[in-house]
C-alpha cells in the first residue's frame, strides 16, 4: 500500500492531481501535488505525511513483556449477555486454555466429540455469574435449545474459537 502511495505522489507531481498549498483544506480522499488528503481535510506535506493520513500512525512498538507480566496479563475478556427466556442475564468469561482442554477430554466419546456434551460444558466451564458447577451439566440439557446455543455461541466467539463445538452440538440434534 506505502508503494501505491508513492506511485500516487509521483502521478499527482506529473500534473495529475490538485495543485493546493500544503495544509489546505480539502475533501479526504482527493489527491493533490503533495499527497492524498487525510481524513482531516489537510493535504499532507510528504508522501510519508500521505502514508500516515491514510494508514493512520505507526503502530508503537510493545515492550517485551516479563514472565510475570505475561502470566498475569487479562487477557480473558467477560460479557454479560441477556437471555430472555431464563428471565435475566448471564455473565459470561473467555474460556482458558485449561478449561478447553477439559471440555475436549470430558466430551470425547469412541474417539469422536459429543458435540451436546461439549456444549453444555463449555457453558458451565463459561458462566461466572451465576456460578455453576459441574452437576449442573445434566440439567443444562433439560434447558431449551436456542438460549442454551445462543449462549454456547457467545462463549465460543467471545473466546476466539472457530466455532467447532457448537457445530458439532447443532450436528448431533440434527441427528
Amino acid at each position: 500500500m506505502a508503494n501505491e502511495l508513492l506511485e500516487a505522489q509521483a502521478q499527482t507531481d506529473e500534473g495529475h492531481g490538485v495543485a493546493v498549498d500544503p495544509g489546505a483544506e480539502l475533501p479526504p480522499g482527493t489527491i493533490t501535488a503533495h499527497g492524498i488528503v487525510g481524513p482531516d481535510g489537510r493535504a499532507p506535506a510528504t508522501p510519508e505525511a500521505t502514508a500516515e493520513a491514510v494508514l493512520g500512525p505507526p503502530p508503537a512498538e510493545l515492550p517485551r513483556l516479563s514472565r510475570e507480566q505475561l502470566l498475569s496479563a487479562p487477557d480473558r475478556p467477560e460479557l454479560e449477555l441477556d437471555v430472555p427466556e431464563w428471565g435475566g442475564s448471564v455473565k459470561l468469561r473467555a474460556l482458558s486454555l485449561g478449561a478447553f482442554r477439559r471440555i475436549q477430554a470430558a466430551s470425547a466419546q469412541g474417539g469422536e466429540m459429543d458435540g451436546l456434551e461439549a456444549m453444555q460444558r463449555v457453558i458451565v466451564e463459561a458462566i461466572v455469574e451465576p456460578e455453576l458447577g459441574h452437576a449442573d451439566v445434566a440439567a443444562l440439557g433439560e434447558r431449551s435449545v436456542a438460549p442454551v446455543v445462543r449462549v454456547a455461541k457467545a462463549i465460543v466467539e467471545l473466546s476466539g474459537l472457530d466455532g467447532e463445538f457448537v457445530q458439532a452440538a447443532e450436528a448431533a440434534f440434527r441427528r
